[in-house]
């Protein structure tokens, strides 16, 4: 599936040029065309020098100059649960990456995803408490890498959180689990089961 999305990203950026133009409507402008993002219905002016997003005053102004669904693939990193669109503008040599909603997810039919190994977006750490290294992205969300995730993200840089992490309270037959805050002076308090797993 990656490949065949590569293959499609590739054609996203190649764009031929045709051999006759339509007539261009009242307020448009030679070189401008316009692309709409289907997940949120924004339409874009591209030019050779930027992309500028409309909103409908803008978009009457000019006429209501006529738009093309804007080429876009989807991707997510690893088991990150969130789906990132990606829209490339080649008139302007410019990309979108856009972070969906559930809502715009679905707005588009789910459309398939390709999935990434790594993004240099996500921060990777560890705690000092324990070996596993962890992926956060921009939304918030947390993975464990296994091994072979973090092989295959090329082994990618993590920062350690030292003098802090999670324990399990020994003398508690519930399975209670401590934050510490500062583990060499021994400070932390205990968390309930949503904390721990957030």
């Amino acid at each position: 599936m990656g490949t065949r999305l590569g293959t499609a990203m590739i054609g996203v950026v190649i764009v031929a040029g045709a051999l006759m133009a339509p007539p261009l409507p009242a307020g448009a402008v030679a070189g401008t065309e316009y692309l709409r993002t289907a997940y949120d219905g924004t339409i874009y002016e591209v030019t050779s020098s930027g992309v500028t997003p409309l909103t409908w005053d803008g978009w009457a102004e000019r006429d209501f100059p006529a738009w093309r669904t804007a080429e876009t693939v989807y991707h997510r990193t690893l088991t990150l649960p969130t789906v990132t669109a990606l829209t490339a503008f080649p008139r302007a040599r410019q990309e979108l990456r856009r972070a969906l909603t559930w809502s715009q997810y679905a707005s588009v039919g789910f459309p398939a995803v390709w999935t990434a190994p790594w993004d240099e977006s996500l921060t990777a750490y560890k705690w000092a408490t324990g070996p596993e290294i962890f992926a956060r992205d921009r939304q918030g969300d947390v993975i464990v890498l296994t091994a072979l995730q973090w092989q295959a993200a090329g082994y990618p840089a993590f920062a350690t959180r030292e003098n802090r992490g999670f324990v399990r309270l020994s003398w508690d037959e519930s399975g209670g689990i401590a934050y510490m805050c500062d583990l060499s002076g021994g400070r932390g308090a205990r968390l309930t089961y949503d904390q721990w797993r957030s």
